[in-house]
């Protein structure tokens, strides 16, 4: 009886140990066991999280929507060699290599940062003020002397062409009226003439002047009788003219010196002979080719014409020509 409760408890104790081995081994293979519906289940490896590859979480405020993942891989880039710009982006935009803000409205402020020099970024229309028409011009190119350029001087617009070193030929037309001062003076009559000659660079020129003036003398053969003796006066000579600018103002001064000859026609004693010629006024600058001036010319002579008394007839007096006069100058 004792022998058998002992080979009981062995056999208890064999089938207690069988049976915690087996469920063991059910336990350390129970992944690779296939379930009952015939698929395999695969313990996926741990994920490797890539900014550009991996979706966001789900749940995320950026959460991608179903069928939205390959939406978020990248574009194939494509590497192409720089292709060279016609200005690099200091060059456009300036020091700063950015563009300047745009003008405000009503113009009424100046642009920051707004180019400078040779960039070819342009500002909006307006928001850099227009070139000072004062301001230097270019020279240009008029004529070929062998292999170099002659390049003209230009002209700006303000104050005389001759201030700014340009050289021209000028025709000027004159007229007014011709009053006499001196003993045994005549009335005032016609005046006219022409100048034509050469102002320089520094305004100062050379004029060829000639003048005609007509004019009636008071001629007393007896006392108490008395008559008029008219004819005309002839004038041409040479004077030396300057222009003074005023600033850059289209006003100006001119004036000028000189000396000729004068002969007369038509009265009952005529005469001829050297003279002084004086000139000088005020003159409105139209532009490169154009001006008008105002302002007076004077002969002075020594001249016997028609003296008032038979008994000084032959004797020179010294006589002034003082004419108010208008003129127009065209240059070329």
């Amino acid at each position: 009886m004792h022998r058998r409760t002992l080979r009981g408890a062995l056999s208890l104790a064999v089938g207690a140990c069988t049976l915690v081995v087996v469920a063991s081994g059910l336990t350390a293979c129970q992944s690779s066991v296939a379930p009952a519906n015939g698929t395999t289940t695969a313990v996926a490896a741990a994920p490797v999280y890539n900014a550009w590859t991996t979706p966001p979480a789900a749940g995320t405020r950026y959460a991608a929507m179903p069928g939205q993942a390959n939406a978020l891989q990248p574009a194939p880039q494509t590497v192409q060699a720089p292709v060279a710009q016609a200005q690099p982006r200091l060059e456009r935009y300036g020091p700063s290599g950015m563009p300047p803000p745009p003008p405000p409205p009503d113009q009424s402020m100046p642009v920051t940062g707004a180019p400078v020099g040779n960039y070819a970024y342009a500002a909006a229309p307006g928001a850099v003020a227009a070139t000072a028409p004062c301001d230097p011009c270019a020279p240009v190119v008029s004529a070929t002397r062998g292999v170099w350029q002659v390049p003209e001087r230009c002209y700006n617009g303000c104050g005389l062409p001759c201030a700014q070193g340009i050289s021209m030929w000028h025709v000027r037309g004159v007229v007014g009226l011709a009053t006499f001062a001196g003993t045994d003076s005549a009335e005032p009559c016609i005046y006219y003439g022409v100048d034509i000659g050469r102002t320089f660079c520094g305004c100062w020129g050379l004029d060829l002047y000639y003048r005609y003036n007509s004019g009636r003398f008071t001629r007393e053969p007896t006392p108490g009788i008395t008559f008029k003796d008219g004819g005309e006066w002839h004038h041409v000579g040479v004077k030396f003219t300057y222009e003074w600018g005023i600033g850059s103002s289209p006003f100006y001064l001119w004036g000028g010196i000189g000396g000729g000859y004068f002969w007369t026609d038509e009265y009952i004693a005529n005469d001829d002979g050297p003279e002084v010629f004086l000139e000088g006024g005020v003159a409105w600058n139209l532009g490169r080719n154009w001006a008008i001036r105002a302002g007076v010319n004077a002969h002075g002579m020594n001249t016997s014409v028609t003296r008032r008394l038979p008994a000084n007839d032959g004797q020179d007096r010294f006589l002034w020509i003082i004419a108010p006069v208008i003129e127009l100058e065209g240059r070329f």
